[in-house]
């Protein structure tokens, strides 16, 4: 019993005195089934043996087995030796090409690689590189990460693949519906290289149903929406993934929630639309909003930008191939003589010119929509294809999810409508991954009474047809989604039927 017990000790000291990795390695394949895994390593010493450890678990290997002086410790079991490879090192990088049978039993193991350089001084083992996790799974098959979000969450802000570090930052949300949201003052990074979520840093105001942009730097501006309380924020925030850290910035003039905000070719952020209150169906009419405000992230201030024609809620805001920004649909309100009047979801859409900070026509969309500025994609020719959303007459609680997609042409300032999605959907995620606009997720019903669905779609670029995928492994809706460098579509948390949910599944 001894031995067994000394060798726990020596692991945990180990793992308490674990080290930074010496040199990264990566995933540059995305672990489809019956393909090979390609991983890239650099920086690592020249002129000696690399060895790549493969296991189905963490370990650690507590390098104190090989030299009882060496404290680090490998993140790999020993669990699948007879897959370990070596190759000689020579400038410093190279790839390994792991390959992988052809066996869909395999779908949704997970992988852990690690590799280490020998022979070190004054240890065998030299450098040790960065842990890379891969998950094996078949194409276009949605497959379950075996650890989830720290947190549940939905109607979140995520931030696009930080390329330096394989982060994706998952911000806010929580529970509660677009309706009646509460939110979080909580974070999360996604480690693309180990699949993994950790803590992250603590946002300024608890908020969900926050509006975002992304900045210079690599930044991403985060805005308005509704804290803990149901209260509607003006405040604004910046994320910096290089402090990992949150710094309030100025506050909008306005209050916003069901707003929308795109960068523009200046890297300005214009924001659009929403309404100051979401707790009172009717203040939350009275208060809708034609107004916009523009983001300086040079100066750090708020300034007021013309008028939209209308009054909107979650309309679509998107920059086009043109340098403009398009607005698209949203509810409707009109105010006459104090009173407001729903109208309903619109087909209306409005350019506007950074450069003259005007407003001006566009064409309408074949099909009325709102709550759609998550559920819209670009083409690889650059034009903007928006698809589902929701559509109603006055009563917006009423606002039901449609299947209808259409794509717009900045160039020729033209709408055509496309075939329409198997499923009706909103609160889902559009993606552009591997050359096609994935649709995943989302609810069907109404705004008031959503059933969130696991249908999976793709639209092809060349035919525009949509084809169907393998479902979801669960429901979900308002969720965030990001690719990966190697290829591999995420989507995190949203809700399903009864809660918001920790799980995130990976598409390859």
């Amino acid at each position: 019993m001894r031995f067994p017990l000394a060798i726990a000790a020596l692991s945990l000291l180990a793992s308490s005195l674990a080290a930074q990795p010496d040199y990264p390695m990566q995933r540059q394949t995305p672990g489809v089934i019956g393909q090979n895994i390609t991983l890239a390593y650099t920086n690592a010493v020249g002129g000696s043996i690399i060895l790549l450890i493969a296991s189905t678990d963490n370990g650690p290997i507590p390098l104190s087995l090989f030299n009882i002086a060496d404290p680090r410790v490998l993140n790999v079991g020993i669990d699948l030796p007879q897959l370990w490879l070596t190759q000689a090192v020579g400038g410093g990088s190279g790839t390994f090409s792991y390959p992988t049978p052809n066996n869909a039993e395999l779908h949704g193991l997970t992988l852990q690689f690690q590799s280490c350089t020998l022979p070190g001084s004054p240890f065998l083992v030299g450098g040790i590189s960065s842990l890379v996790a891969v998950q094996l799974g078949e194409s276009n098959r949605a497959a379950t990460l075996p650890t989830g979000l720290v947190v549940a969450r939905g109607l979140s802000v995520g931030t696009a693949l930080d390329v330096g570090t394989q982060e994706i930052l998952i911000a806010g949300g929580g529970s509660g519906t677009l309706l009646m949201p509460i939110g979080l003052d909580s974070s999360e990074i996604f480690d693309a290289r180990s699949l993994t979520a950790r803590a992250g840093p603590r946002l300024a105001s608890a908020r969900a149903l926050a509006a975002s942009a992304p900045i210079a730097g690599g930044r991403t501006l985060i805005c308005g929406g509704v804290d803990s309380i149901g209260t509607v924020l003006n405040s604004a925030e910046i994320y910096d993934p290089a402090t990992r850290t949150f710094t309030p910035t100025t506050s909008m003039a306005t209050a916003r929630v069901l707003h929308s905000a795109a960068m523009m070719p200046d890297g300005r952020v214009l924001v659009v639309g929403g309404t100051t209150i979401l707790s009172d169906a009717l203040q939350a009419l009275a208060n809708a909003q034609s107004s916009a405000e523009i983001y300086n992230p040079t100066t750090g201030t708020w300034s007021a930008a013309p008028s939209m024609a209308r009054r909107l809620l979650a309309p679509g805001l998107h920059r086009v191939s043109t340098g403009r920004v398009l607005v698209s649909g949203g509810f409707e309100v009109t105010v006459f003589f104090g009173i407001p009047i729903p109208v309903g979801s619109v087909v209306s859409c409005q350019l506007f010119n950074p450069t003259t900070n005007t407003w001006g026509s566009a064409a309408s969309m074949p099909s009325s929509r709102a709550v759609h500025q998550t559920t819209a994609a670009y083409l690889p020719n650059g034009h903007l294809v928006v698809t589902g959303g929701a559509t109603s007459g006055p009563d917006l609680t009423m606002a039901a999810a449609i299947a209808r997609a259409d794509f717009y042409n900045a160039a020729t300032n033209a709408w055509t409508a496309l075939p329409d999605m198997a499923q009706a959907r909103l609160g889902h995620s559009a993606t552009l991954f591997g050359g096609r606009i994935v649709v995943a997720g989302g609810t069907q019903g109404s705004l008031a009474a959503p059933t969130p669905i696991a249908d999976v779609a793709a639209l092809d670029p060349t035919t525009l047809t949509w084809s169907p995928l393998l479902p979801l492994n669960t429901v979900r809706g308002g969720h965030v989604a990001a690719v990966t460098a190697d290829g591999m579509l995420c989507l995190f948390g949203g809700q399903d039927a009864t809660a918001s949910l920790r799980t995130i599944e990976t598409i390859r």
